[in-house]
Formats: C-alpha cells, structure tokens, sequence
C-alpha cells in the first residue's frame, strides 16, 4: 500500500481473492480520541492509496485504487490492539501470475516454537530509522504465553485472537510492516496465512524499539476471523481456507490499548 501523492509505502497486506486485500485496521484509519468508534468518515481516503502486487521493489505507474474499506466493527482507533483488520475490495481484478498469487488462511494449530515467516518493507535500521527500499522477510517462532505476558499481560496462547511471535535480538517486524502478512510455509511447500502485522513492544523501556531480545510483535490471527472475513466478502469458508471443512473459528474478542505499528 502506497500513498499515490508522496509515493510512500505505508502498510502491506494479502491478497485473499482476486479482489479482496487483508491488512490490518489502523492502516486505513485515521487517529480519533479514544471515545471515538471507527464509521466511515474515521476511513483514511479511498482515493489516497494505491496497491501494487507483484514487483517488490518499486511502485508501479499504474496502481490498483480501492473500490471499499471494511473495518471490523469491533475495532477503535484509540490505539487498542483488538480486532486489528480491515478488508480492501479492489477497483479491480487482479491477473495472477507466477509472482502474484492469492494465499490460503492456516486453520490449524499453532503452539510455541512453531516458526512462521513475515514480510514487509518496514524499518530496518531502528537507529538512522531507515526503511528498506525492498520487500524483506524474516523468520520468527512463536513466542511463549509468558514472554508474550510481560508486554502484553492479557494475552493467553497464539490460538487466540492475536499471535505473538519474536522474542530474537534483532529478529522482528518494525514501523512500515503493519498489515503485512505473518505465514507458515507447510511440509508440502504451501504458504498459508496465519496474521497481519499489528503492533509491537518490549519490557525493557531502554531497549530498541524494534528487534530487542525481549521485545515481541503482536499479529492479527486471521483464522479467528474468518467467519467476519467470509461474511464480508462473501466468499465461503471452505474457498479461503487451507483445508475445507476446517475446524470452528475461535471464540470471542477482548479489547486492550498500546502502541501500533504504522
């Protein structure tokens, strides 16, 4: 995602359809005072932003506009972490390809250890706050409900509504990487969605603020939402997941505040 007046990139995201882009919700929301519910004048502008697929070092002459935001009606610009995800219906279609490929949403699973992958074109020098000027990945394991407790004290486990990932010095997602996708490479070689990069923090108030060894980002779980995706695009569940007949969505939400990471 790019602003098509400066041509900054600003956020990632997935491509789920054809003609549904997921990324996270305060990247197509504006900042409002807490009390603040998200309606459509709280939408960033429709016709600020581009997206472009495919090429991962440049922004394209021709980009893709947006037809329509979807924000989760549970989610509030107040700087709370829940319900962190927003849907994009294109202008129009996009023509897959060899580097342009929609991505199934990983309806199994997870536990601590597990290593999943990220990618973004966020910071990558916390220091000179440099960004980089290509798509990079890295590779995260989850991280245990304890590491994850001391940034975040209410969260419970990596099936929840959020997946918490990281814990590695200088291994993490920074400022820029919001929206992008957190996914899980499977034996057979298949990527699957797994979340979308929300935010991040650490217990050490002197460290870095992206990639300190106790520092850990938070992730939209996107399985927890499938049936609100579905629901809003109109896709059925068993088009967008890994495996049809997946297992019920997860239970409920819960609300807390910090920092995002846009």
């Amino acid at each position: 995602m790019f602003d098509t007046k400066d041509k900054t990139l600003f956020c990632g995201g997935t491509l789920i359809d054809r003609q549904w882009f997921l990324t996270a919700a305060h990247c197509v929301t504006e900042n409002l005072p807490e009390t603040a519910d998200v309606g459509f004048s709280d939408l960033i502008d429709i016709n600020s932003f581009g997206l472009s697929f495919g090429d991962i070092d440049r922004i394209p002459d021709a980009p893709i506009g947006a037809k329509e935001i979807i924000v989760h009606e549970e989610y509030n610009t107040s700087g709370e972490t829940n319900n962190d995800i927003a849907l994009v219906r294109l202008a129009k279609s996009v023509t897959l390809g060899n580097n342009i490929k929609t991505i199934k949403i990983y309806s199994g699973q997870l536990k601590e250890k597990d290593i999943v992958q990220a990618a973004g074109i966020g910071v990558v020098n916390v220091n000179l706050d440099l960004f980089s000027s290509t798509l990079q990945t890295i590779n995260l394991p989850i991280a245990s409900t304890d590491v994850c407790q001391d940034v975040f004290d209410d969260y419970k486990d990596p099936n929840g509504p959020q997946v918490c990932a990281g814990g590695v010095k200088g291994q993490d997602t920074c400022q820029g990487d919001s929206g992008g996708p957190l996914y899980k490479v499977m034996a057979n070689n298949q990527t699957v969605l797994v979340g979308l990069t929300s935010y991040g923090n650490s217990p050490n108030p002197n460290g870095p603020r992206c990639g300190d060894a106790r520092g850990v980002g938070f992730y939209t779980h996107a399985y927890y939402y499938i049936d609100w995706i579905s629901e809003k695009t109109g896709i059925p569940k068993d088009s967008l997941l890994d495996k049809p007949k997946g297992k019920k969505s997860l239970p409920h939400l819960y609300r807390r505040e910090v920092r995002m990471r846009k």
